[in-house]
């Protein structure tokens, strides 16, 4: 044998059946109100037995009337329940979704800063090796100088300035081009030492 389940109604459809409900009910009580308007008017006209009969028919749809108040009012309380009730899951939710991003935040915030002791490394060997590189270039120089003035460098070799433009051309590449400028065309490269 099959058992069929069916879904809980949300808060929301609780709320619309609840103000459904109290809409009949305040239709019940109009209609009741005129009823009752009705029946006692009939009692100030009525004689002998008839009056009884009519005195009894307003006591029953006083009674009908209180019954119909009492189911208004409880209806009522039942909508503040569930207003409030959604009210609450409303910001359950939010302050769960705030501590979802919160996490989110802390994890690229440590993420970042991993990358960023990475680069702080790399930085330090990269002035390190600067330092020795230009040491050389200035070494270069002086030798070339003796050997023939005329000589020149090669303008696409390895150089800092060729390391920057790798560097500027990357992040240019990957969308950061508002914060980083393209190197002139013929200096675009990808990795400094593309230059042979």
């Amino acid at each position: 044998m099959t058992r069929t389940i069916s879904a809980s109604p949300t808060l929301a459809e609780t709320r619309a059946a609840l103000q459904a409900k109290l809409t009949e009910v305040e239709k019940a009580i109009g209609a009741t109100e005129d009823e009752l308007a009705d029946q006692s008017l009939d009692q100030e006209l009525a004689v002998g037995d008839a009056k009884a009969n009519a005195a009894a028919k307003v006591r029953a749809t006083l009674a009908k009337l209180q019954a119909l108040r009492d189911d208004r009012d409880a209806t009522a309380g039942a909508i503040t329940k569930a207003e409030q009730r959604q009210a609450a899951a409303t910001k359950q939710a939010a302050e769960e979704a705030k501590q979802k991003l919160i996490k989110e935040d802390e994890k690229l915030v440590a993420g970042r800063a991993a990358v960023f002791d990475s680069i702080a490394t790399t930085i330090a060997t990269f002035a390190a090796l600067t330092v020795k590189a230009v040491t050389f270039d200035r070494k270069i120089d002086l030798v070339r100088q003796q050997i023939d003035p005329s000589l020149k460098e090669n303008p696409r070799r390895q150089s800092v300035a060729r390391i920057l433009d790798s560097l500027n051309t990357v992040m240019c590449e990957a969308g950061f081009d508002r914060d980083w400028s393209w190197p002139h065309p013929s200096r675009r490269v990808r990795s400094p030492a593309d230059w042979k």
